[in-house]
């Protein structure tokens, strides 16, 4: 999903297609003539194939004209969706499906270098298809596009132990605009440094093989009242593994992109 552009990209952006597609039918037109009846049949052309729903559960991926990566988690069952795109602006919210229809709802976090922003809500409509979630997200402000395909080898089975390292994310990739380290436990317990204090938390993965973790976090600021927060996370696996952490809210969050080192 789309986030603000700057000013209005946002986490989750889409656009759909059509729900249904139109069957054609035999027809059997009469001849007129004079002399002998007689009819002739149209052939009917082949009924093209249905669209399957999709299981929307899983990490989803998607890059705009702009050059901005979109990673979505949708929980299976609930439907419930966080998404974190390249500029660290983070999309919460939750889905429905009724056959290919999508519906739901969103609210956009952005970070602290958008700091002017406000959070914004709106609605998600669209389709959602085996291969592909196209869908609109709608705000006061206008409405975002997003065509998310899956994330094949962020959707292979994953181990809680998988996730066990030391990772860091440059000002660039965090919510908070501040160069952070994240050292990962193989049980999921986790620390979280920078310059502004530390922060203990832990990973519980959804269900088993699923690359989906609820992520709690509880920080203590160097000056200041320390906070919680609450979220979800995942592995992006390959040749330089990170974990994507979302754990925005109204309060702030320490969300970003943590690369294993």
């Amino acid at each position: 999903m789309p986030s603000p552009d700057p000013a209005m990209r946002l986490t989750h952006p889409k656009r759909f297609l059509p729900a249904a597609l139109l069957a054609l039918a035999l027809v059997l037109l009469p001849a007129c003539g004079g002399g002998g009846g007689g009819s002739a049949a149209v052939v009917a052309q082949p009924l093209p194939p249905a669209e399957t729903a999709a299981n929307l559960a899983g990490v989803w991926t998607f890059t705009d004209s702009h050059g901005v990566v979109y990673h979505t988690l949708i929980l299976p069952d609930s439907y419930v969706f966080r998404s974190l795109d390249s500029h660290m602006s983070e999309g919460v919210g939750f889905m429905t499906l009724s056959g290919t229809d999508l519906g739901g709802s969103i609210t956009v976090y952005p970070p602290a270098a958008y700091s002017s922003v406000p959070i914004l809500t709106g609605t998600v409509t669209g389709t959602a298809t085996t291969g592909h979630l196209d869908d609109t997200v709608t705000f006061i402000l206008g409405a975002a596009t997003t065509n998310l395909q899956p994330d094949t080898p962020a959707n292979a089975t994953v181990q809680l132990a998988d996730l066990a390292g030391t990772y860091a994310a440059d000002p660039a990739h965090t919510s908070t605009g501040i160069a952070s380290t994240l050292t990962v436990n193989p049980d999921g317990t986790f620390t979280l440094d920078n310059a502004n204090g530390s922060g203990r938390g832990s990973l519980t993965q959804v269900a088993a093989g699923l690359n989906a973790f609820t992520t709690t976090l509880d920080v203590t600021p160097a000056s200041g009242n320390p906070s919680s927060f609450t979220g979800l996370s995942f592995l992006l696996p390959g040749t330089a593994p990170a974990i994507v952490v979302m754990t925005s809210q109204a309060a702030g969050g320490n969300s970003g992109l943590f690369t294993l080192q």
